[in-house]
């Protein structure tokens, strides 16, 4: 039986998981980067120990803010859940969502603009990053303006020519 204890991993203590799931609130990915494993692992788990597992239909704020760490390098707060082209991804109202808009539109109070996305600011382009303060409103047109290496100006000017 101790060999067996000490073979077996945290997630799979019962008191453990418990402990941090239900009463210091952890969130699954917080739980899994806890103990180097995936969220999904820590789902499982939670099934198999027959643990309550907390309502999906929980505000979007806090199942949001619980899949962030905020100790990213440069300032930048990384989306530590589901990703989707790279982009962090969170399930609102049914619907996958990318998360940097979900964060913008949370510090903003309000939705993206129609035709408008949402750029990131940061150091190379980070696409996990979901710091509002990295993230800014803006047309494709202007995006893409952005991260060509000609300016609009450059480009009308050589046309001319």
């Amino acid at each position: 039986m101790e060999r067996e204890n000490r073979n077996m991993k945290k997630y799979q203590d019962k008191n453990w998981l418990q402990q941090k799931y239900t009463v210091e609130k952890k969130s699954t990915p917080e739980i899994g980067k806890i103990l180097n494993c995936s969220q999904k692992t820590i789902y499982n788990w939670l099934k198999k120990l027959n643990i309550q597992i907390r309502a999906k239909f929980r505000p979007l704020e806090e199942r949001f803010w619980e899949k962030v760490d905020k100790n990213g390098l440069n300032g930048c707060w990384i989306w530590i859940a589901g990703l989707m082209n790279g982009y962090g991804a969170i399930d609102v109202e049914g619907k996958m969502r990318g998360a940097h808009v979900v964060s913008w539109e949370l510090h903003n109070g309000r939705k993206v603009k129609n035709g408008y996305i949402i750029h990131h600011k940061c150091k190379h382009g980070n696409k996990k990053c979901v710091n509002p303060m990295h993230l800014q409103e803006m047309t494709k047109a202007e995006h893409d303006e952005h991260h060509s290496k000609l300016t609009g100006q450059q480009v009308l000017e050589i046309r001319a020519d």
